[in-house]
This record gives C-alpha cells, sequence and structure tokens, in this order.
C-alpha cells in the first residue's frame, strides 16, 4: 500500500482502482458519498466531487502524494 493510500485510508475514504484510474470515496455515517477523487492515470488529470463538503489540508496532502506516486506532476 502506497503512502497516500495509507494517508486517505486514515481519513475514512474507500479505495476502487482499475487499469485507468484510482477512485477514493469518502461516505456519512448515513452511507451517503460526500467526497469522490478520481484519479486518471490516462489523461493525468483529476476529478474532484465534493456533495457540499470541503477538502481539508490532509486531503490535499494526500491528493499531492498520489499524484506524485502517479507520476502526474
Amino acid at each position: 500500500m502506497s503512502e497516500s493510500d495509507k494517508l486517505f485510508k486514515e481519513l475514512g475514504y474507500e479505495k476502487h482502482s482499475s487499469k485507468t484510474h484510482e477512485r477514493f470515496d469518502l461516505y456519512s455515517p448515513d452511507n451517503e458519498r460526500l467526497i469522490r477523487i478520481v484519479f486518471n492515470k490516462m489523461t493525468k488529470r483529476i476529478a474532484i466531487h465534493c456533495d457540499g463538503e470541503a477538502l481539508d489540508m490532509q486531503e490535499l496532502k494526500a491528493i499531492n502524494m498520489k499524484c506524485k506516486e502517479l507520476g502526474m506532476e
């Protein structure tokens, strides 16, 4: 498990991955999706969906770490 994956896990995110994407989902206690972060390995782009929520500094740190690990710098 990569360092960014560990950090996302500590923050409560669930990881889903395929050959072309890595996705991290954060759910509320009532199992509603709050935040989805998708790393597209092919286009080297990131999509962030925050259903009324905002990202904190730890989440931004995890995103930056994942970008470096995927060579998206």
